[in-house]
């Protein structure tokens, strides 16, 4: 199983070189690799993430409402919807905008979400939109003075409709800003997710259903990244993902084809 995962990281990294050099298709001869759509080695190189990169965070790294923003983005995830609304400088003042603009992209035919990121639906029946703005309304009110990716996101999931997925990616995203850049867990930090769990087990030769505490999964996955030093630096997020597509790939699909 740990040569598989190897070949599988190699493999994806190995895709996005000859992918972004302007190489044809095919980019690999793993017939599972080359139909499905998987998230790449290094989430810095996504697709999303790369426009939230160059739109979001960078040009406003030392914003107040940097975590806002991330969280924005992350529960939209979505670029055209990413497009329409832009960086929010002030959120009580923007409110009426954020919501007014989702409404009127929710009422054309089109996407307007991604479900990589899901949150749980209002009992009372508002839309969507409206959740995310509870919940962004929870979040801009916070002043975020934790200096750790581990407390930030021990913090984050207290908001509305933010559980321990969403806040790790949010804090995967602020670990590349002023606020965890600096921290003493960035490489090491990672929260267990569905599909990483799914992985971890299969790697571990565990029953599938196998839990995970957050500071078991953490020591677990560090290690793994030792394990597989000798054909990628990851840090310990991304080392997460990997387990996350790793099983997909070993399921034999992912959600998208090319």
């Amino acid at each position: 199983m740990l040569d598989d995962l190897k070949f599988w990281i190699t493999e994806r990294e190995a895709i996005r070189v000859k992918k972004e050099a302007g190489l044809p298709r095919p980019w690999t001869k793993d017939p599972i690799l080359a139909t499905y759509r998987f998230c790449n080695v290094h989430r810095e190189d996504d697709k999303v993430t790369k426009f939230i990169k160059e739109h979001f965070r960078d040009p406003n790294d030392g914003h107040p409402a940097m975590i806002l923003n991330m969280a924005m983005c992350r529960l939209i995830n979505w670029i055209p919807t990413l497009e329409a609304i832009g960086f929010i400088d002030n959120w009580k003042q923007e409110r009426p905008i954020f919501t007014a603009t989702m409404r009127h992209l929710t009422e054309k035919p089109g996407k307007v979400w991604t479900g990589a990121y899901m949150i749980t639906a209002e009992a009372d029946g508002s839309p969507k939109y409206e959740s995310v703005a509870r919940t962004l309304d929870w979040i801009a009110e916070d002043a975020w003075g934790t200096d750790t990716c581990l407390q930030t996101w021990e913090d984050l999931k207290g908001a509305p409709r933010v559980g321990s997925f969403i806040a790790a990616q949010i804090v995967a995203d602020l670990k590349h800003t002023h606020m965890l850049r600096d921290a003493a867990d960035h490489d090491t930090f990672c929260a267990p997710g569905p599909g990483s769990v799914r992985g971890l087990n299969l790697l571990r030769g565990l029953p599938q259903g196998t839990k995970w505490g957050q500071p078991e999964f953490q020591a677990e996955v560090n290690r793994l990244r030792l394990e597989v030093s000798d054909v990628i630096d990851v840090d310990a997020q991304d080392m997460q993902n990997c387990l996350c597509e790793f099983s997909k790939w070993k399921r034999g699909c992912a959600r998208s084809k090319y």
